[in-house]
């Protein structure tokens, strides 16, 4: 099955052939087509989702539980889940719904997904799901908790419009405007990580940005950060000397038990 800007064609080997059964939903224009475990074909329009079981229709909407009618993205992954992302080509995106078979379930950005607008779908061979979007970078699902990669970790750009995993185990992104890149998977470190049980030096700290003085702060009061476009709340135990212009006078030391 193909789905296009004409609706959805069957390929026999031979010739192409329109197949119609995705007129309940209207329109032509078919975002994205997968079939599932069971043999059903799952097609995304502008006005909702329809599974096709090969005698008849069932169309998911809003109000079924949908995230948005206007679906980009789909997925089935390991567990047999089906994955919807929404919608293309906007930053004013609504986010992702997983369906069980029973009962959607919904994430937007309020969950820790990078941005709302999502473009494409993908499950690495560690069973993690991957979400590609327009604006917010790529996010990576455990099934418990979202982790971000942006261009604070080296992506090119954060409008990502596809995701592939190669036989080493490396991811491969492609980037709106900016090719095509590999990630082996290693997470970068910032420097109160490499810092971890040892002793970070801080030099003229009162030239730094209010901002930064107060994430500072904050991290000196409970020990505790996150990496730049990520989530996740992590601690460290850090020895922090802040240096001063007369060193020998006014030289702080900190000490943090995380």
């Amino acid at each position: 099955m193909l789905g296009t800007w004409n609706g959805v064609n069957r390929y026999d080997g031979t010739s192409f052939q329109k197949v119609g059964f995705e007129q309940p939903l209207g329109g032509t224009d078919v975002r994205s087509i997968i079939a599932d475990a069971d043999g059903n074909i799952w097609v995304a329009k502008g006005g909702g989702v329809m599974r096709y079981d090969g005698k008849s229709c069932k169309i998911f909407k809003r109000e079924d539980g949908l995230i948005h009618n206007d679906i980009a993205a789909l997925l089935e992954d390991s567990k047999w889940n089906i994955w919807f992302g929404a919608p293309l080509m906007t930053r004013r995106g609504a986010g992702v719904s997983r369906y069980d078979g029973e009962k959607f379930q919904n994430f937007t950005v309020d969950d820790g997904l990078a941005s709302n607008a999502v473009t494409t779908i993908f499950e690495d061979s560690k069973g993690d799901i991957w979400f590609g979007t327009y604006g917010g970078g790529g996010s990576r699902y455990d099934g418990k908790r979202f982790e971000n990669l942006t261009i604070h970790d080296g992506l090119p750009a954060n409008q990502l419009m596809a995701i592939t995993e190669d036989s080493s185990g490396n991811l491969w992104f492609g980037i709106l405007g900016g090719g095509a890149c590999r990630w082996d998977g290693k997470e970068k470190q910032g420097l109160v990580e490499v810092a971890d049980d040892g002793t970070l030096f801080l030099a003229e700290i009162g030239n730094a940005s209010w901002e930064l003085q107060d994430r500072l702060l904050r991290f000196l009061d409970s020990g505790e950060f996150r990496r730049v476009g990520d989530n996740k709340l992590r601690k460290a135990d850090v020895r922090i000397i802040i240096l001063h212009p007369d060193l020998s006078a006014r030289t702080q030391t900190f000490r943090l038990q995380a």
